[in-house]
């Protein structure tokens, strides 16, 4: 079995720059029932796909910082990340097939999903 790495502000940013596997984050919160359900799905997929991704989890209420720089507004919310950069997200309970299909398509074109993504501005515009 896989292990899902549970991620605080400086394990996330020290995972984010430092692993070459596409890294799969779920942002979730104790008190969501959605995350609830999903939280044997994404421990199953884990498993069955370790060799695709890294599977991560934040806890978007402990940590408020992480969720509001990547625009995480509801939970659960499955971040996808290659190279550094968010790729694709899916927010919301899906159910395996989904997100098991979603991880193959992204992990396929791994060599390319940078192209397709933007830069991320972390500059705070606008506040004192």
């Amino acid at each position: 079995m896989s292990e899902i790495v549970e991620l605080d502000r400086e394990r996330f940013e020290e995972m984010i720059t430092r692993c070459d596997k596409m890294i799969i984050v779920e942002f979730y919160s104790n008190s969501c029932r959605n995350c609830m359900s999903m939280e044997p799905v994404y421990s199953s997929l884990s498993s069955e796909m370790s060799d695709k991704a890294v599977f991560c989890r934040v806890n978007a209420e402990l940590h408020q910082e992480i969720s509001m720089l990547y625009g995480i507004w509801s939970v659960p919310t499955f971040k996808f990340f290659c190279r550094r950069k968010p790729i694709g997200e899916i927010v919301g309970a899906v159910n395996k097939t989904i997100l098991r299909n979603t991880i193959v398509d992204f992990a396929q074109w791994r060599d390319n999903c940078v192209r397709g993504a933007t830069p991320i501005s972390y500059d705070m515009t606008g506040f004192a």
